[in-house]
């Protein structure tokens, strides 16, 4: 099952702890990047895009290169 989380307050209330240990994939939003790491990013925001990139995070594959997760 994929599960989707958004970075809103009422996520607040939501134990992330949960979908790891399930070990379910979660593709998360914004800036939620700086709490944990989703399996894959969706940030709409142009400045947290850049914030999301200066801070290096890829959540890259060893092989892989930032185009390559742009791609998928």
């Amino acid at each position: 099952m994929l599960y989707i989380i958004g970075n809103g307050p009422s996520r607040l209330d939501f134990d992330m702890g949960k979908l790891e240990c399930y070990g379910c994939e979660w593709y998360g939003c914004n800036g939620i990047y700086q709490d944990y790491t989703p399996d894959l990013l969706f940030v709409h925001d142009i400045p947290l895009q850049h914030k999301a990139i200066a801070v290096s995070y890829t959540h890259l594959r060893a092989h892989e290169t930032v185009l390559d997760l742009v791609c998928r």
